[in-house]
């Protein structure tokens, strides 16, 4: 019997033991707390105006301001994965728009057919489509824009039409995807997605 022992204190491998506890508690009190702090900074962040126009000229050249009836809602770069979500007023259809670094020499309409058989998966939804009401491709700032419209089932089972398309740059090292989403309910209106790409000057 050691005298910690024989007095009645905790060996000191106890101690040791109780000390790193306390650390690891601490630690993970504090990645908790620094999480949510950062989560906090960063989403007044991605709503800020300022902050949302400098994602959006690092994606493509928007016109400042958008077109009459858009709005910004969410601007954010993550990793350099760069993410614009605008809501047209009119009926409220959601348009996404994702810049990725390019990794290879994929062409758009396989990256389409791609996301399509993926389905919409980003910060704010993931949904699967069921059919294919539309498809074709158009010019945005130069460039071929093929697109997919059709049926998507959400997480929770809400169906709604949504269209993805994707451009490829030629001039940069990146992929642009977008998604559009149409509240429930009503047909996909493409016209509404067209005249905000229609108004970016470049890419």
């Amino acid at each position: 019997m050691t005298s910690e022992e024989g007095k009645g204190g905790l060996p000191t491998w106890a101690k040791v033991l109780i000390g790193l506890v306390i650390v690891v508690i601490l630690g993970v009190g504090g990645l908790v707390v620094g999480g949510i702090v950062f989560f906090q900074n960063a989403s007044k962040q991605w709503t800020d105006p300022v902050a949302i126009a400098k994602v959006s000229q690092s994606i493509a050249d928007f016109p400042e301001p958008l077109p009459e009836g858009y709005k910004y809602l969410m601007g954010m770069d993550l990793a350099g994965i760069k993410t614009v979500t605008v809501e047209h007023a009119d009926d409220k259809q959601t348009i996404i728009i994702m810049s990725f670094p390019k990794k290879d020499k994929t062409d758009a309409q396989t990256m389409v057919n791609e996301l399509f058989e993926k389905g919409v998966k980003t910060q704010q939804t993931q949904a699967k489509f069921e059919d294919v009401k539309s498809k074709g491709t158009e010019t945005v700032a130069g460039l071929s824009m093929p697109y997919i419209i059709g049926t998507m089932t959400d997480n929770t089972g809400n169906k709604a039409e949504g269209m993805v398309g994707c451009i490829v740059s030629e001039t940069k090292s990146e992929t642009i995807f977008i998604y559009g989403m149409q509240p429930q309910g009503a047909p996909y209106n493409l016209q509404a997605t067209l005249q905000l790409l229609k108004s970016i000057k470049g890419i």
